[in-house]
């Protein structure tokens, strides 16, 4: 088979296609296939695509008209002109052409749509077209692990499964000719998957033959790949041309024969079963954000949506499976006749070491002539004669050498032979299940033919279910009493299928996933080898609990404790839990008992999912949780959580109300809410901290130790710090803030409120306060500071202090605290002083006590009469933040600066004066001075840039040192 090219010029013609990213302006050219569409045998060398007739029978490949063939352009243009070293092979896709099939006039030609141009460039050519291809990632394509060996009429039929699950693939570059010349371009079109056969002879008797599993017994995590390591078999083939080297190949391409260019392909093509984790380098000239699957740090960006990492992850196997079961009247085999089957599976190297406990298998379910079903058990990695040997395990099998690579294109072929003892060598105990089918089949044998009461099963992979019709079975056979070694997933209607499962046997474990709601029972305790029951256990355990959004688990009803892992999307009720718990759902516990420990990395401390799979937390909440009691080890909220003691380390991002947390870490957004409780201790040594989000107490508490970084606590009961609280930004942008509710009062050890802080008081804020930013005394708030912080004089601003009697409202035994009130209605000293000494300690309030602020804002009166403050508030700083007119004489004796941003006027014959020769004067706004004003005295600095204003020669203010503009 051949494809020939009509070729344009190197031009850049307008494309018919949407052009992806990275294909403006690349040449473009004329493309037509043309196909050799006659019947060939299957494995002829003569015709690159087949779909033939083994044996004289099969299925023919018969082109319809319309059938498409995809072309994928996979390579990276430098831009420098046409030839096949302009464009470098690369692992993304950057088109999905179609070229259709049309006959005119009795010529078929396969042609893009209008016959449109493409790109020049690198192709890998595939039939079928998938019209889902349509990502920028690397192209995957999969085969269904259960492949029916039987067509739609019942008949057997060995090429059905290539029928549904073959593809296949070519490869050539695409250039350009000198213009008028034809570019006859070739390429092979060869299966993109192996096609292995089995030829078993029956020497047991006629047998009706159910189906052959080949099975993989390995690890659960690794991948077939060209190195040679074999866990599970991957159903996935994955194009990866430049990480598969295709450069090494291409050059050479036209010059191997089929077996040698099919052997080449497939040795450096990509076989996946999971994801790698290096980083993944973003093609020059392609936006990421133009790639459907945006997941840097993988190695695999899948083109058809379905292939996700979650879906390849799921469709790796443990087993391939002939199925028979749609023959009409069974297949049947005479004694020494042969059993056939043809698999469909991705290509490359399959190794196996049954010494280190990887075997490569073949099982073949069978049913007598008298009716009763036996599994032969084939070991398909090394020779065997009777008796086992040659180093295998298994008996009464002859089989010859296995082959270890598969390779498309080559028949591939495994061979061996089996009498009736091997139908009797396969104990029940030993087999390993890797579906529902296989272990409905099991739990028939168990209570038939061996009398078991406690049937211990392995199982393979995730397809095992307790389904329905398992369910119904163990609900028809109580004495079969069913332990699973390895994962099973519950998918029943009834809430009662849990309780047919059994988990008291210490050497096995059993990874549960629960699909639909379950309630837990008391589980019976059997005397050995009887149905006498001598007890009750209350424990699930022996297992790792997964709850899917469809599933819920009740163990709180029966009072039933878990002593497992658990990892919920849907709605756990429990008692206690003794395990780590990663909650994606709705979970309710009465306690939670968990060992494992965060890790922290200087100040950013691990809380994902990824941690608690590594089991560095025992509580990751990203959902919503409740635990009436105790979280016994560390924990982390994203979402919302209500606990009542967290003993661990605590670290909140979500919405949570806590009791007792001793070491917590409130971050980002996180609302952390103390219930509290009369003398509950709810922070530890290490020094628990609010970091950017808000810690609300609502319940009397104490605390050892306390930061609060640019973030906001809510103080709305009583507080008692036994060590120390400190109120400062350090990390975030946002003020530390602190609020003091009016019921409530925040006192003890040694509260540091650092400069650019804030605390609002409506309450009672005394004891051990030390203040170097600012304190609001808000209403009836009371606040009774020890001194200043870090030798910083902070202020404690009683402008929203309600008046008080006893004149206590804000008091600091450190007179280097400055006192702040902006002017409300005061329009005189005499009501200036009253109001100040109504809301500033008399320990505070003097002429040579603690310093005064006074601001006159927007909202103050717009005329001040004035008179005599000298000798009573030490008024030290004074600004002028809106236009005030002062139409009497003031003194402000002490005040060391002056600051005018906005208006400021004085009446005629008007003396506003100080005492402090070296006094700082900034008019930043206007001074406007009428007749005869006086500001004295005049020996004072005067600075800034504003305007001033002088009604006649007689006004005296300082002009002489006057920098600023005068008129």
């Amino acid at each position: 088979m051949a494809l020939a090219a009509l070729t344009a010029a190197c031009t850049q013609e307008s494309m018919q296609f949407e052009a992806a990213p990275g294909l403006q302006n690349r040449p473009t050219v004329n493309v037509e296939l043309g196909f050799d569409e006659s019947a060939v045998e299957l494995g002829s060398e003569e015709t690159r695509a087949f779909f033939g007739k083994p044996a004289g029978q099969g299925y023919q490949w018969i082109f319809e008209e319309g059938d498409k063939i995809g072309a994928l352009l996979m390579d990276e243009w430098n831009g420098n002109g046409c030839g096949i070293n302009n464009f470098t092979i690369k692992d993304y896709v950057h088109t999905n052409y179609a070229f259709i099939r049309e006959t005119k006039d009795g010529e078929t030609k396969w042609v893009t749509p209008a016959q449109a141009p493409v790109c020049e460039g690198n192709y890998f050519f595939y039939f079928p077209y998938n019209d889902t291809f349509n990502h920028r990632g690397y192209v995957g394509w999969d085969v269904n692990p259960v492949q029916p060996q039987y067509n739609e009429n019942g008949e057997l039929f060995q090429m059905q499964t290539v029928k549904e699950n073959q593809k296949w693939i070519g490869y050539k570059y695409v250039g350009h000719e000198l213009e008028g010349k034809v570019n006859k371009v070739n390429f092979d079109f060869v299966p993109l998957f192996a096609m292995p056969t089995f030829d078993i002879i029956n020497k047991a008797g006629e047998l009706t033959v159910n189906k052959l599993v080949v099975r993989a017994t390995s690890n659960d995590d690794a991948e077939i790949n060209p190195s040679g390591t074999h866990d599970l078999m991957a159903t996935t083939m994955v194009l990866a041309p430049e990480t598969g080297k295709f450069d090494q190949v291409n050059k050479t391409w036209e010059s191997k024969n089929f077996a040698e260019h099919t052997s080449l392909m497939y040795k450096h093509a990509q076989r996946y079963t999971k994801f790698g984790e290096e980083d993944y380098v973003w093609p020059t000239g392609v936006d990421n954000a133009d790639w459907s699957w945006n997941a840097k740090g993988k190695n695999l960006f899948p083109l058809n949506e379905n292939h996700t990492s979650e879906s390849i992850r799921k469709q790796a196997a443990y087993e391939y499976v002939a199925d028979y079961s749609g023959v009409e009247g069974g297949y049947k085999v005479e004694q020494f006749g042969h059993i056939q089957a043809l698999l469909v599976m991705p290509a490359g190297y399959y190794y196996w070491n049954q010494e280190s406990g990887q075997t490569f298998e073949a099982l073949i379910y069978v049913t007598t002539k008298q009716g009763d079903d036996y599994v032969v058990r084939i070991d398909l990695g090394r020779p065997q004669t009777q008796g086992a040997t040659s180093g295998s395990n298994f008996d009464d099998v002859n089989s010859g050498a296995a082959p270890k690579f598969l390779a498309p294109g080559v028949n591939t072929k495994f061979l061996a032979e089996f009498d009736a003892t091997a139908m009797q060598s396969y104990d029940i105990t030993d087999f390993k299940v890797t579906s529902s089918a296989d272990l409905a089949w099991v739990i028939k044998e168990a209570e038939a033919n061996q009398g078991y009461y406690d049937l211990n099963i392995t199982t393979s992979g995730k397809r095992v279910e307790l389904n329905n019709d398992i369910y119904e079975l163990l609900a028809a056979r109580p004495k079969v009493r069913l332990h699973i070694n390895g994962e099973i997933t519950i998918t029943a209607d009834s809430d009662d299928a849990i309780n047919k499962l059994y988990f008291d046997n210490d050497n096995m474990f059993t990874t549960l996933n629960i699909n639909t709601p379950q309630v837990k029972k008391a589980e019976p305790i059997y005397a050995e080898g009887s149905d006498d029951i001598v007890g009750y256990s209350k424990v699930l355990g022996n297992c790792e609990i997964n709850v899917a959004k469809s599933g819920a688990l009740d163990t709180k009803t029966n009072g039933i404790d878990i002593v497992a892992n658990v990892n919920n999307d849907g709605t756990v009720n429990a008692k206690n839990i003794t395990g780590d718990v990663l909650n994606n759902g709705t979970l309710t516990a009465d306690n939670i008992y968990g060992e494992n420990e965060l890790i922290c990395e200087k100040d950013h401390c691990a809380c994902s999912s990824e941690n608690v799979k590594n089991h560095k937390v025992s509580v990751l909440n990203n959902n919503e949780l409740t635990v009436k009691g105790t979280v016994q080890g560390d924990m982390c909220n994203w979402k919302k959580a209500t606990v009542k003691t967290v003993k661990g380390q605590l670290r909140n991002m979500g919405t949570m109300t806590v009791n007792n947390a001793p070491n917590f870490s409130n971050k980002q957004s996180g609302t952390l809410t103390f219930a509290g409780s009369t003398d509950g201790i709810v922070s530890g040594e290490d020094g628990s901290e609010n970091r950017g989000g808000k810690v609300i107490v609502s319940g009397s508490t104490k605390f050892y130790y306390f930061w609060n970084d640019g973030a906001t606590v809510e103080v709305n009961a009583d507080v008692t710090m036994v060590y120390q609280m400190k109120n400062y930004n350090d990390e975030h942008k946002s003020t530390a803030k602190i609020i003091v509710a009016s019921n409530a009062t925040l006192k003890g050890g040694k509260i540091n409120n650092c400069a650019g802080a804030v605390i609002d008081v409506k309450g009672k804020l005394v004891d051990g306060i030390y203040n170097a930013g600012v304190i609001n005394v808000i209403e009836n708030g009371l606040v009774i500071a020890d001194g200043i912080f870090d030798d910083k004089a902070g202020i404690i601003d009683v402008t929203k202090a309600n008046a008080g009697t006893d004149s206590q409202a804000a008091k600091s035994f450190d007179t280097a605290m400055q006192f702040r009130y902006t002017v409300q209605g005061e329009k005189t000293a005499v009501d200036l002083e009253k109001a100040l000494k109504a809301r500033i300690s008399a320990h505070n309030y003097g002429i040579e006590k603690s310093p005064v602020i006074l601001i006159w804002d927007a909202n103050s009166p717009a005329e001040f009469q004035g008179t005599q403050l000298s000798g009573t508030a030490n008024v030290q700083y004074i600004t002028f933040d809106r236009d005030l007119t002062i139409n009497a004489s003031t003194r402000f004796s002490e005040a060391k600066t002056i600051i005018v941003n906005k208006i400021l006027t004085l009446g005629n014959g008007t003396e506003m004066g100080f005492n402090v020769g070296s006094a700082v004067v900034t008019i930043n706004g206007t001074v406007k001075a009428n007749n005869h004003s006086v500001l004295a005295p005049e020996t004072a600095k005067y600075t800034g840039a504003g305007t001033f204003y002088a009604a006649n020669a007689t006004v005296k203010w300082g002009e002489y040192n006057w920098t600023g503009n005068r008129y």
